[in-house]
């Protein structure tokens, strides 16, 4: 089963230079499509969905995810998540929202990269990552635990 982060995030380049611009810093060479990167397949793209309850999609136009389909890199994914999103902030100004696997909010980002849905910030970031896991499913997949997988030869691909 493959499980994702996302970040959605408003930019007014187009993608082809925001791939640019974004993959040095990232440390990986364009293009940005299903790249692995840090043991996760990491995608930036053009993004339009409509909202769905508190997910405000319409509010954003591009979105980078990280997926992993075995567990020996879930572990990790969070805070690679997390890391990127510090780049894209610190870098660009990029304010947006991070949600797992397409329908779960975890954080919210304002114009000051406070998430206000818990008041923390990458800047903070043990509280910050303690906010965002506390608002996952019971089953996430993403602690520790799911390294098993990795011994019982599933590979993330």
């Amino acid at each position: 089963m493959s499980v994702s982060v996302e970040y959605y995030f408003w930019s007014d380049l187009p993608l082809p230079e925001l791939t640019e611009k974004v993959s040095a810093p990232l440390g990986c060479g364009p293009p940005l499509e299903d790249r692995l990167f840090l043991g996760t397949r990491l995608t930036l793209e053009r993004y339009e969905e409509e909202n769905d309850g508190a997910l405000d999609f319409e509010s954003y136009n591009h979105s980078i995810s990280l997926l992993t389909s075995g567990g020996k890199f879930r572990p990790t994914q969070l805070p690679t998540m997390l890391s990127v999103v510090r780049v894209l902030q610190e870098l660009f100004g990029y304010e947006g929202m991070l949600v797992y696997d397409l329908c779960i909010l975890l954080a919210k980002y304002d114009k000051a990269f406070v998430d206000t849905l818990s008041g923390t910030s990458l800047t903070d970031y043990p509280a910050h990552l303690a906010a965002v896991v506390n608002r996952l499913p019971e089953k996430h997949g993403l602690h520790s635990s799911a390294a098993g997988s990795a011994e019982r030869g599933i590979d993330d691909g």
